[in-house]
């Protein structure tokens, strides 16, 4: 009567990349990022999976849950329960002449559910009270900038079977420093069926169990980032355009004359 989930542990990440160095703090050029808080300081690390033309592509190791969700539950009077809860605080500092105009995280999510439930009556007369199955997975994440907490648009996953991505973007105008508060979350509950049989004066009962699971892994950031013109390139620009805008008036005045 029990279906055993298996199989559907995420296992090594796809995303690790052997010529790539993982590290707690890294500097591309235009913005450093490092760890500052979390549920995991040493698990936690971090890999450049991409930087190029603007966007810089991070995994995010271990700033998720660390354990899977899973329930399972025998039969109609033993409800269970599982889940676990990810914290990660990452501190920003964009390098002078740069901004960061938009932020993207994405996760992987893996689940499975299972109710059980009978396929016939092996009485006279037969009555079911249903169990039931269910994940959830979501993040929700944060930016704050000069201690003004600013909330992303977060996701949420319910009831998934097989594999999907929890994904979000932000336009952001960020320069100098700033954090970045990451909240994950992954739910399973379930409760088994229970049929009561009858055969005239004899009675009885069948049990059949539910499971649920969820995973979430493969966490990635990424960031897009845009030169900022320095000062002195602004009065260039300002006096280019003023000197334009000067030979455009003789000149119309020169033709006025003729």
């Amino acid at each position: 009567m029990r279906m055993i989930i298996a199989g559907l542990l995420l296992g090594t990440s796809l995303l690790a990349n052997p010529a790539a160095h993982a590290a707690t703090t890294i500097d591309t050029g235009s913005f450093t990022l490092g760890w500052s808080d979390g549920y995991y300081p040493n698990l936690f690390d971090m890999t450049v999976l991409s930087d190029s033309g603007g966007t810089v592509t991070i995994a995010l190791h271990h700033a998720g849950p660390l354990a899977d969700a899973a329930a399972g539950s025998p039969d109609n009077f033993n409800p269970s329960q599982g889940g676990d809860l990810g914290f990660t605080q990452l501190a920003t500092t964009v390098h002078a002449g740069y901004r960061i105009t938009s932020l993207a995280l994405s996760a992987s999510v893996n689940g499975a559910m299972f109710v059980g439930m009978p396929d016939h009556c092996p009485g006279t007369w037969c009555s079911v009270s249903p169990g039931y199955a269910e994940n959830s997975g979501s993040f929700e994440w944060s930016l704050t900038q000069g201690g003004v907490p600013t909330a992303l648009p977060g996701a949420r996953i319910d009831n998934l079977e097989g594999q999907a991505t929890l994904a979000q973007q932000a336009a952001v105008a960020l320069q100098g420093a700033a954090t970045l508060d990451l909240y994950t979350r992954v739910d399973a509950r379930a409760l088994g069926t229970l049929q009561n049989i009858s055969n005239g004066e004899i009675s009885g009962y069948r049990d059949f169990s539910s499971d649920a699971y969820l995973s979430m892994g493969d966490i990635v950031l990424t960031v897009q980032v845009a030169p900022v013109p320095e000062p002195s390139t602004y009065a260039m620009l300002l006096g280019g355009l003023a000197l334009a805008g000067a030979a455009a008036r003789r000149r119309r005045d020169a033709a006025g004359k003729r």
